[in-house]
């Protein structure tokens, strides 16, 4: 193929031969505007076209979308103004009155040149931008997923550890609240004189408190899972919407991303994808820990309110026992 500076030129002196003819000249002057002492300037497409050709030409390295965007826009600038020119002689000079054919053949020849440097070069060079930013922006997000989606493995395992005496401890309290309710029903049916076994009591009262000790540690990790959970969320989402993204707008219909980008985009969705079902799982997770906690709570305060009924009866049976054998005034 030609280069852009050539078919120009051939497109030029086709245009002045062909139009000259129909004028009865060997050439037809080209059009152009006149600076000082009516010298006629360039029409100033040489000048473009070669941009366009040294943008082409450029090395992997050099060409980027940037350049061809500035190559592109300075040719179709000066089109639209060589076009300007010509539409001016037409109305003012009767050679071009009769060649507008010549003319219009000519417009079509620089429309041919910006439509073929768009389509192999411009696009070739967006396709492969895009795609860079596309598949740089899908890594970043997917290695955020990985980093957050392995913290909350880490995290339920230790929590799994720690709710582990919490659980036991929970399903233990139901016995004790057994062992609480006949110890108050002792209590009530004591003898004057007789004692019972408070320090029992005290002892339930320490475990429960250990056990509250280490439920704020339980709880902190289950903020710390839906913290990490929601940066899960937020990059799988993104990940998603780039991954539709390419394959619905219209530029990517128009300009497809490269086949190894649109393949490494894929394959991370389809990790990710999978990886998300273990998160989720995880995240659950932290909400049953939470629930276990609350559960706890609520059964550790009834054994301390039964302790508590317990000690009043107990004080209750002594200030009775004190008072046995009083005589009332």
């Amino acid at each position: 193929m030609a280069s852009y500076l050539a078919q120009w030129t051939t497109a030029k002196e086709r245009f002045e031969i062909e139009a000259g003819k129909v004028v009865g000249k060997t050439k037809l002057a080209k059009p152009g505007k006149t600076g000082i002492f009516w010298i006629r300037k360039s029409s100033g497409m040489e000048k473009v076209c070669k941009l366009l050709d040294d943008t082409a030409n450029a090395t992997a390295a050099k060409a980027t979308l940037k350049a061809a965007d500035t190559a592109l826009k300075k040719f179709n600038d000066q089109r639209v103004d060589y076009q300007n020119i010509l539409d001016q002689s037409v109305k003012k000079d009767a050679d071009y009155k009769q060649v507008t054919k010549q003319i219009g053949q000519l417009e079509k020849a620089m429309m041919d040149i910006a439509d073929d440097f768009e389509n192999k070069v411009w696009r070739k060079l967006f396709k492969e931008e895009k795609s860079n930013e596309l598949i740089a922006g899908v890594r970043r997000l997917s290695q955020e997923f990985a980093i957050a989606c392995k913290k909350m493995k880490t995290i339920r395992s230790a929590a799994e550890k720690q709710s582990a005496g919490t659980v036991r401890a929970t399903e233990g309290l139901q016995q004790m609240f057994d062992e609480l309710e006949q110890a108050l029903k002792d209590v009530r049916a004591l003898a004057p004189g007789k004692k019972s076994n408070a320090s029992q009591w005290k002892k339930y009262l320490s475990e429960i408190q250990t056990i509250q000790a280490g439920l704020e540690k339980g709880e902190a990790m289950a903020r710390e899972m839906h913290e990490c959970y929601e940066v899960v969320q937020s990059a799988y989402v993104s990940v998603q919407y780039e991954y539709k993204r390419h394959k619905t707008e219209q530029h990517w219909k128009t300009v497809k991303m490269s086949a190894a980008a649109e393949k490494e985009c894929d394959q991370i969705f389809e990790t990710m994808t999978k990886v998300l079902r273990q998160a989720d799982d995880d995240h659950l997770y932290a909400f049953s820990v939470e629930t276990d906690v609350e559960n706890f709570r609520a059964m550790a305060e009834e054994a301390t309110a039964r302790i508590a009924a317990l000690e009043k009866e107990q004080e209750r049976l002594a200030n009775r026992k004190q008072n046995r054998g009083k005589t009332r005034l």
